[in-house]
């Protein structure tokens, strides 16, 4: 025999229970409306169910659109108590992809065509063809549908009411043999399920709770019947922070617009009021106060938020993302900068970002250091002056590299072609002068600095603007112009006359202060001269006084 203590706890539990289970179903009910039924699942998979559908449930429930959300379930509507423990207290979430066929569809078929064809000899469709029982039988058919994961009711310490709805991504396991009816939700069930949370993954932001209407959700484009009226569909700022997030639409669907919502909701939470603790410290509030205040940094090659137009107006007033900080009465220089590679009328404060392709400026005065240190013939020195000197070759040419990078590219589609091909292929990044004897870096710094002369010089002959006037001290020896000045044969007169036009270009001498358009003429002049034999006596020369080296590299 119970005692009465024990006979008042069992009380208490089935009264526990029963409450529990009262309020598992009004949370299923609200999902789960009879006058929203539209058939029964005909077969069953973990990725994809078939469902069998009638063309009357169809019209009750204003239609199925491709892409629909339907549900499946063996809970009955309007249960007064759930076992929410049980197997079957479940929902499965579908997506509607398409329409497929049914094991009767044959026979469906022929009876189709053959009212068809009797259609056809008058003017009224063919459904009229057919008798009241073929009609309703050519009704049914199948619908082909994925798998989007179970909800299902779970306790929790932590839910207002001790119960809360999960939602699985999949399905644990299915029975062929035992059948699911499937309903079409409901305005207020889709928003429900649209706007689902998972309570595990929450933010941990002091703002995680704070919601925003991004949108609105309807089951299909057109909008002749009441059912596609749309649903609101929120979002939690904070949640996108730290987190990847993609956007994916069709053109014209507004994607666009939906960024711009979203990076204002983030922007506006510096807005919101900051939940404090009472045991925090001054510094610990001050902290909490610049929580929310989050940064972001915006791609728009378009133009579609730097750039004022007319399509902001009905959301972002004044128009255009980067005016936001209007919404606050901030001040765009403490809030919002924008960058370019072009001005824009209507932002004046816009910070350029146009490539250098010239790089900076270098000379050789930049390469001195090593011929100073050589001669004081201590090693560190020596050593110094040569690191010292390659990063100021790194420094003064990253912006040239990025250059001749976006140039590659430019000129990639014609590649084959060979001087095309030849340019593309040339490496202009600076020689570790650290690697080599104190002479040959010196030497080798000279033809980096010379081959970057010349190829200055190509850019600037393409009609790109130099930042700098061009310099060719200690760049073209005294030998080589000489060489250049060697009388010819007077056959070959105008061939002399430039050789000797590019020798006194390139002597600072006689031209100390030459235009990049006289570096052109002198460069092709000095090209033409290369595969000459005087040349070839003077390079002769020239690599028996630099153990071997010629005078001219591959690059250059």
């Amino acid at each position: 025999m119970n005692s009465p203590l024990s006979t008042l706890t069992e009380h208490h539990t089935e009264k526990l229970v029963a409450k529990k289970q009262a309020l598992a179903a009004l949370m299923f009910n609200s999902l789960i409306q009879a006058d929203r039924y539209v058939g029964e699942v005909f077969s069953v998979g973990f990725n994809e169910f078939i469902a069998q559908v009638h063309d009357s449930f169809r019209r009750d429930v204003g239609g199925i659109p491709q892409g629909a959300f339907l549900i499946a379930t063996r809970v009955s509507p309007d249960q007064s108590a759930l076992p929410f423990d049980d197997e079957d207290s479940e929902i499965v979430l579908l997506r509607v992809m398409g329409p497929t066929s049914l094991p009767r569809d044959g026979e469906r078929q022929d009876q189709r065509a053959d009212a068809v064809a009797r259609a056809m000899q008058g003017d009224s469709a063919w459904e009229t063809e057919v008798d009241e029982y073929t009609h309703n039988n050519l009704s049914f058919s199948g619908l082909r549908c994925r798998v989007l994961g179970t909800l299902y009711i779970e306790e929790s310490a932590t839910a207002p009411d001790g119960l809360q709805l999960r939602l699985g991504t999949d399905i644990d396991n299915f029975y062929s043999g035992r059948g699911m009816k499937i309903y079409k939700p409901s305005a207020d069930a889709l928003k429900q399920l649209v706007n689902y949370r998972d309570p595990e993954f929450r933010s941990d932001h002091p703002l995680g709770d704070h919601t925003v209407s991004i949108a609105s959700l309807r089951y299909g484009s057109t909008r002749r019947n009441l059912s596609s009226d749309g649903v609101d569909i929120s979002i939690t700022p904070a949640d996108l922070i730290g987190q990847k997030t993609a956007l994916f639409g069709m053109t014209r669907s507004g994607k666009s617009n939906t960024t711009k919502i979203i990076a204002q909701a983030i922007y506006e939470l510096r807005a919101m009021p900051v939940p404090t603790d009472a045991s925090d410290t001054p510094e610990q509030a001050a902290a909490r106060a610049k929580s929310n205040r989050i940064g972001q940094l915006i791609f728009d090659p378009n133009g579609e938020y730097a750039n004022e137009n007319v399509q902001d107006g009905t959301n972002l007033n004044p128009s255009a993302l980067k005016n936001i900080h209007r919404h606050l009465g901030l001040t765009k220089a403490a809030e919002v900068v924008t960058y370019g590679t072009l001005p824009h009328p209507k932002d004046p404060d816009r910070r350029l970002m146009k490539i250098n392709v010239f790089g900076d400026q270098l000379a050789m005065t930049d390469m001195l250091g090593i011929k100073t240190a050589e001669k004081s013939g201590v090693a560190s020195n020596i050593q110094k002056a040569q690191e010292d000197a390659y990063t100021v070759l790194q420094e003064k040419t990253q912006m040239l590299l990025i250059g001749k990078a976006i140039l590659n590219e430019l000129l990639a589609p014609s590649k084959e072609t060979k001087y095309i091909g030849n340019f593309i292929g040339t490496d202009l990044a600076p020689p570790d002068l650290t690697m080599f004897p104190p002479d040959e870096a010196y030497g080798r710094g000279v033809r980096y600095i010379r081959s970057l002369l010349v190829y200055r010089a190509l850019l600037a002959e393409g009609g790109l603007d130099a930042p700098f006037r061009p310099s060719t001290k200690n760049l073209f020896s005294k030998e080589l112009r000489d060489a250049m000045r060697t009388p010819l044969d007077p056959k070959e007169a105008a061939l002399q006359q430039e050789f000797e036009e590019a020798a006194d270009i390139l002597d600072p001498k006689v031209t100390p202060s030459p235009s990049w358009n006289d570096l052109a003429i002198a460069f092709k002049g000095l090209d033409k001269f290369l595969e000459r034999p005087e040349y070839a006596d003077f390079n002769r020369k020239y690599r028996e006084d630099h153990e071997g080296r010629s005078w001219h590299d591959s690059t250059l």
